[in-house]
């Protein structure tokens, strides 16, 4: 059995035509096509999800054959020309560079950011007890989090007193 599908577009189930025909040996694509009266004028055929390129195909028992608009014709054609690639390659290069020029152009009339070291008192280590200028120092304060030192560092604990 041979199933041969018409699908004028893909999109809509309109127009859709399916006939099974008999399996006969040695009988070619071209002979199937001309038999159903499917004509194959800017459509291409799908036998068994590969491309048919040559209408003297012979067929097997079970194949389907599809047969669709050829939509990667003249529309497409440039997709294929290598110099198509290479212009959208140069577009590529080309805008990478503006951009990175841009960037560099904005950094630098941007004030750079001063580091605070907790001068004025709004440091984010002024109060460690690991990184602060006071040094290592034990605390004795209620809440503390109990440290968890991964490898070898010295670090601060803190005391518990006992009433």
């Amino acid at each position: 059995m041979i199933i041969l599908k018409y699908i004028p577009n893909i999109l809509k189930d309109e127009g859709r035509i399916a006939k099974e025909l008999p399996f006969t040996a040695n009988k070619t694509l071209q002979d199937y096509l001309t038999e159903t009266g499917f004509e194959l004028n800017e459509s291409r055929a799908i036998v068994m999800g590969a491309v048919a390129k040559d209408l003297t195909t012979t067929l097997k028992d079970g194949d389907e054959v599809i047969l669709t608009p050829d939509v990667g014709g003249p529309a497409f054609a440039f997709l294929g020309n290598p110099a198509f690639w290479a212009a959208v390659w140069n577009i590529v290069q080309i805008g990478s560079i503006v951009l990175s020029l841009g960037y560099a152009i904005y950094s630098a009339f941007q004030k750079p950011r001063t580091p605070s070291f907790g001068t004025t008192g709004e440091g984010l280590d002024e109060g460690s007890p690991t990184y602060g200028w006071d040094g290592i120092s034990n605390t004795q304060d209620v809440g503390v989090p109990i440290p968890i030192c991964y490898g070898l560092h010295r670090i601060g604990g803190n005391r518990i007193i006992k009433l």
